[in-house]
Order: structure tokens, then sequence, then C-alpha cells
């Protein structure tokens, strides 16, 4: 889904695990708005990514974490880590459409940088990401 809203140019901004049900679907999107209607901060691009869809990935991946753990938790599955995540990311590649990120001033590999370096970061190597917006600037709308 996080590749389908760049494709569209559309971020949530409050993916946490509340918003993702198992299927995976988002919840609550009258959230969703297009990066040309946020405000400036969250416009911000980092290597050809918008601050906006940078957070999307950031919080999706971390509702993913709690999935992984509460599946090993509870015994419900062996989960391979190094599959786990290849299949994330796999799911990435194959939705996200070259031509309609370009659209919306986004660069595709750099989207795809990124997203797998959020993957590795917090699903392989276990480390806290900054928040990508300090509380004052998480406004969506000006």
């Amino acid at each position: 889904n996080i590749a389908r809203l760049l494709n569209i140019g559309c971020s949530h901004q409050y993916l946490h695990s509340a918003n993702l049900s198992l299927a995976p679907e988002l919840m609550d999107i009258g959230t969703l708005d297009h990066w040309s209607r946020t405000v400036p901060k969250a416009q911000r691009k980092y290597y050809e990514v918008r601050a906006t869809h940078l957070k999307d990935m950031r919080d999706m991946v971390y509702g993913l974490k709690m999935l992984r753990k509460g599946v090993k938790k509870a015994g419900l599955a062996e989960v391979n880590d190094d599959k786990f995540v290849a299949a994330i990311y796999q799911g990435f590649v194959e939705n996200i459409d070259n031509t309609k990120v370009l659209d919306e001033e986004i660069d595709p590999e750099s989207a795809r940088r990124w997203f797998q370096k959020i993957l590795q970061a917090v699903l392989v190597e276990n480390k806290r990401l900054a928040p990508v917006f300090k509380e004052s600037e998480s406004e969506k709308h000006a």
C-alpha cells in the first residue's frame, strides 16, 4: 500500500498499527491527502522523497515489526526475518509505478532505496529511527 500511495502522490501520516489491518488495508482513510495540499515542511524532500512519504514508510514498518513480534510471541508461526523483509520489499517493488511516481515528482529509485533502508534499520538491525516530524511540525494542513 505504501507504493500505491506514492503512485498517487498521497500520504496518510498516521500509519501506526491501529490504522493497518491484517489484510493489509488502511484504516481511517479520511487522513489521506495529496502532497500538494500539505504544509511546506511536509513537502520537504530528502533525496527526492517527501517527508510525508518517509513518515508513512517508517510508521508502516514499525507496525510490521509489532505484528512480527506478536506472531513470534504467540507461537503462531516461525518467522524467517530475511524472508519477511524480502517479501515486504518485493511487494513494494511490484506495486510502485515508475511513471506515476515520476508524475508526482518523486524519484522511484530513491523511494525504493529509502524503503529498503527503513526495512533494514527497523526489522533487521532493530534500530529506533528518529521521528520524521517534531510534534509542532506534524500539522498536515496549512
